[in-house]
């Protein structure tokens, strides 16, 4: 026999590995240090959320040695995916999360206090009994009774807060309890956070169904566009949300839609499409004598807009230019104030995302490789339009690479579509709050769901009457229906409005996109709180 030589084996990375050479990827100056005196007992709160969750990881893994207490404060409000998120963290390091499950959810007590007392009422954003009672209170009992076990003990509570959003760190006001901000220390800002968290399946699918933080299903801190998704992804919760609302006579009777026969498609409503979906880039080319000039523009772009129908009260104003919006077929220059031109009828922006595969493209029309649509949001005005969906994409971009293979892939598969679309006047109730009790101040569930519908209709009638317009023979099905809803419905859906202008929104770039908040809209009201986070 030949004479043997030993053989190196290479062995297989471990998962603890694995996850810190992610770490390591997107935290490469990781020189952050625990004080790891005898006395200290090391605390960290999950909620679900991608920054608590991404921090338990790297200070789990990155930190072995320390014996960690792992603490998650439920609602029974709590998305799905948010005890999915849980799981994967246990799996990943062998820890348990000590879960503090109340006895009566959010709603639980809502009703609770309904039959106990005859009262109840909604928590609002400056007076929540919900933060104290489901996550202040049990963490508070769970510190005293299982941590902080002698007088000489001082316990460490560790939160998720980064560093481009250092003005919220704050002191949780506990004895014996310090706070510390490994993410600020760091200078870790969201892009990291989200790129780790994405690779280690830590991003809950609630991002992608178009939500912004973590939390309660349905908080008081939730923007317009994070209920119009709850409307739209799961429609019983916001039923219910609706529910316990308490609306006068009034509003509820202004945002009926019972006088409607017309049904509401809802997730299945056929959103027109703009030029730059069915045409593709080509038109918004110019050829001019310089060469071929691109006249796509940051901001809105309209295809086409006309003004309202009806003739002003007053005399009109002097147009006033919005920023990030342009007119490209020689329309009449469209103004800050065009909802109010009309006699009694009122404009709203509505915002439609369209994902459109390139692969579909190459084998259909442009129309047919749309594999799916949503409502984002809608205001009265293009620049509050514009102000959320920046928001909106920000967001969206920021977890591209968990729910898209990159950026890149997001961007060319996601495509905003904005209808201007003109609501009759007697469909839009002026209505006052004063008398009721909701979730938020401004609108309720019920409004919501009302101006939803009314867009949904509207839109499907007029794709309806697109497709009927098709040459002969084609998707028969599809025309067929398209026929019916569109004869039985043209009647009533005809008189609460019409679709006045089509076009779509161009991004700024997204170096130019900034997120200096949690919230879609910018919006105090909707920032989330800090102890909702832990």
């Amino acid at each position: 026999m030949g004479e043997m030589y030993p053989i190196n084996v290479v062995a297989e990375p471990t998962k603890h590995d694995l996850v810190r050479n992610v770490i390591l990827k997107h935290i490469p100056n990781y020189n952050y240090h625990p004080d790891t005196s005898n006395n200290k007992k090391h605390v960290l709160g999950l909620s679900g959320g991608v920054d608590s969750s991404v921090l338990a990881a790297v200070l789990l893994c990155m930190h072995p040695e320390i014996d960690w207490t792992i603490i998650f404060t439920d609602t029974l409000d709590e998305p799905k995916e948010c005890y999915a998120i849980l799981d994967t963290i246990e799996s990943l390091f062998g820890v348990k999360v000590n879960r503090l499950v109340p006895e009566l959810g959010l709603f639980g007590k809502f009703y609770w206090d309904i039959e106990k007392t005859g009262k109840a009422f909604l928590p609002s954003p400056k007076a929540r009994f919900c933060t104290g009672l489901y996550k202040v209170k049990p963490w508070n009992d769970f510190l005293k009774s299982d941590v902080l076990t002698s007088d000489d003990d001082i316990c460490v509570a560790y939160a998720g807060i980064r560093f481009d959003e250092r003005h919220r760190r704050g002191i949780l006001g506990i004895d014996r309890v310090e706070t510390d901000f490994p993410f600020v220390s760091l200078k870790v800002e969201r892009s990291a956070v989200m790129a780790i968290a994405a690779e280690l399946n830590l991003l809950s699918a609630t991002y992608y169904r178009g939500r912004s933080r973590s939390g309660c299903e349905r908080c008081v801190f939730l923007s317009q566009n994070e209920l119009v998704a709850l409307r739209t992804w799961d429609p019983a919760k916001f039923a219910e949300g609706g529910l316990v609302e308490k609306l006068s006579e009034d509003v509820q009777a202004a945002f009926s839609q019972d006088r409607f026969t017309s049904k509401s498609r809802g997730f299945y409503t056929s959103w027109p499409l703009s030029s730059l979906i069915l045409d593709g880039k080509d038109a918004y080319v110019e050829q001019t004598l310089l060469g071929p000039q691109s006249l796509d523009r940051q901001g809105v772009n309209w295809d086409f807009f006309n003004q309202p129908h009806k003739e002003p009260k007053k005399k009109p104003q002097a147009p006033k230019s919005v920023p990030g919006q342009i007119d490209i077929v020689g329309f009449d220059q469209l103004t800050e104030n065009a909802e109010t031109k009309g006699k009694q009828s009122k404009v709203f922006f509505v915002a439609i995302e369209n994902y459109v595969s390139a692969s579909l493209s190459m084998f259909a029309q442009a129309k047919n490789a749309v594999w799916q649509q949503r409502l984002i949001s809608y205001s009265t005005s293009v620049s509050g339009i514009t102000k959320q969906l920046r928001k909106y994409i920000s967001h969206r971009r920021e977890a591209a690479e968990g729910f898209w293979s990159s950026l890149a892939k997001h961007d060319e598969e996601s495509h905003v579509t904005i209808l201007a679309i003109e609501i009759d006047g007697e469909y839009v109730p002026d209505v006052s709050y004063d008398d009721s009790y909701t979730w938020q101040s401004r609108y309720s569930y019920q409004e919501i769901d009302y101006y939803c519908s009314l867009f949904e209709r509207i839109a499907h009638l007029e794709s309806c009457k697109a497709v009927m317009l098709e040459p002969s023979g084609y998707d028969h099905i599809t025309k067929t229906d398209s026929s019916c809803f569109y004869g039985n419905h043209y009647g009533e859906i005809s008189k609460l409005g019409s679709i006045i202008g089509v076009g779509h929104f161009k991004p700024p770039a997204y170096a130019e996109l900034d997120i200096d908040d949690d919230s879609y809209d910018g919006d105090i009201n909707t920032i989330r709180c800090v102890m909702c986070s832990i």
